[in-house]
């Protein structure tokens, strides 16, 4: 058997640390959280952390950008060569997923936005939450171009509802395990979307 290389061993260690980060982060938020937080979650000196990160942003910044790159490939992924409403009903099933799936990060994205917004070191977290934002809202202007969405709805509204109810699930949802991602993810597209849709297809 191979032995543990020091590298391993750190690597281990801030995934180890990352772990317990998220957890605080999505219970307390970040700007409440503080180091000597995490560092007593995972038993180790608040100054011992900065071996391993320069700060709490940088925990954050590692935490989500490689999340909400994946997220916006696997929405990409999802509504890839489909009409704009059927797009749009694979974009919302993939939220509802992603909730069911990661509630630990999707708490923290839905609930920290201002803190996003205002700190410069993660201008690019907020800037890949953004471009989610922006894919859907594209997709609900398309359908209420073809006539398929009700054009007296205001499209920003439509999907910060749509996104907000359906990361909010994270609040109720219970254990993992009692009800599978897909199943919730169809409830939120019955939810959010049955709604608006006029029942004309172009």
């Amino acid at each position: 058997m191979a032995r543990a290389t020091n590298s391993d061993t750190e690597n281990e260690r801030r995934l180890e640390i990352l772990a317990a980060a998220a957890e605080i982060f999505a219970e307390r938020g970040i700007a409440n959280t503080t180091v000597r937080d995490i560092g007593s979650k995972v038993g180790i000196l608040s100054g011992s952390l900065y071996y391993h990160f320069r700060s709490k942003d940088d925990m954050v910044l590692e935490l989500l950008d490689r999340h909400l790159r994946i997220f916006i490939a696997d929405h990409e992924a999802a509504i890839a060569n489909k009409d704009p409403l059927d797009a749009l009903r694979a974009a919302i099933r993939q939220i509802g997923y992603q909730a069911a799936e990661y509630p630990t990060i999707v708490r923290i994205l839905r609930n920290n936005a201002s803190y996003f917004r205002t700190i410069p070191a993660l201008a690019s977290v907020e800037k890949l939450r953004q471009s989610n934002r922006l894919l859907l809202i594209s997709l609900v202007k398309r359908c209420i171009e073809t006539g398929e969405i009700r054009d007296d709805v205001n499209p920003d509204m439509v999907v910060r509802a749509m996104f907000d109810g359906a990361m909010g699930t994270t609040r109720w949802f219970p254990p993992q395990g009692r009800r599978k991602p897909d199943a919730v993810a169809n409830q939120i597209v019955a939810l959010f979307l049955d709604g608006l849709c006029t029942g004309r297809r172009k």
